[in-house]
C-alpha cells in the first residue's frame, strides 16, 4: 500500500542537522497519522518555520487542539507524542494498514531524514519496509491543490500528505487513460 509522507521539520545548514516538528502520513485508502513531536525546540525554527509552521503545529485533522494521548477518531489517527515514542506510534499504525508499505513525498530527501531519524535512524527502519523513498516530484511537473474537508491551513503537514495522495490518484489515472490513447 502506498504511504504519502509529510514532515514539518527545522534545518541547521551549519550543524547539518533536520529537527522534526511533525509527521504526517496518508494511506492511499484515506486514512491518516499525525503526530507533533512535542518536545522538539520550536524556539529554534527560522523566520518561516516561526510564521508559518509552529502557530498551526497543534491544530488536530478535527479543527481542535492536540492532547498528549494519540486518538483515532474515523479515519484519522493523531497526537502529540515525545520524539522517543513517535517510532511505536508510527510503526504501529502503518503495520496496521500494510505488511509492505511504499512511501512517498514531494521533494522526499529532508521527509526522508526527518522519518527515519523518527524511526531511530535508517538502521532502525523495518526489515519489511522499503530502505528508501519514492518522489513525486520526479514523477510530476504539477501539484494539484488539495480540495479537502480539512480545516487546518497551508503549511500544515497533513494537509500537505493529502495532497500527495490527490497528486498520486491524478497521475494514477492519467497513466491509465494515456494507455489506451
Amino acid at each position: 500500500m502506498n504511504f504519502y509522507l509529510d514532515t514539518e521539520f527545522m534545518a541547521d545548514a551549519n550543524a547539518c542537522s533536520v529537527k522534526p516538528l511533525s509527521i504526517a502520513l496518508v494511506a492511499e485508502t484515506g486514512e491518516s497519522l499525525y503526530l507533533v513531536i512535542s518536545d522538539a525546540p520550536r524556539e529554534e525554527g527560522n523566520e518561516f518555520v516561526q510564521e508559518f509552521v509552529v502557530p498551526f503545529l497543534d491544530i488536530s485533522p478535527t479543527g481542535e487542539r492536540l492532547t498528549d494521548q494519540v486518538i483515532t477518531d474515523g479515519i484519522y489517527t493523531f497526537g502529540s507524542v515525545l520524539r522517543k515514542d513517535a517510532a511505536d506510534v508510527i510503526k504501529w499504525w502503518v503495520t496496521a494498514l500494510s505488511a509492505q508499505p511504499q512511501f512517498w513525498a514531494w521533494y522526499a530527501s529532508y521527509d526522508w531524514v526527518c522519518f527515519c531519524d523518527l524511526l531511530g535512524g535508517f538502521l532502525n527502519v523495518p526489515v519489511n519496509w522499503p530502505q528508501y523513498i519514492h518522489d513525486l516530484r520526479l514523477f510530476s511537473t504539477r501539484m494539484l491543490e488539495y480540495k479537502g474537508d480539512l480545516t487546518v491551513p497551508e503549511h500544515h503537514c497533513l494537509r500537505d500528505a493529502y495532497q500527495l495522495q490527490q497528486t498520486a490518484l491524478y497521475i494514477k489515472i492519467k497513466r491509465k487513460n494515456e494507455r489506451y490513447v
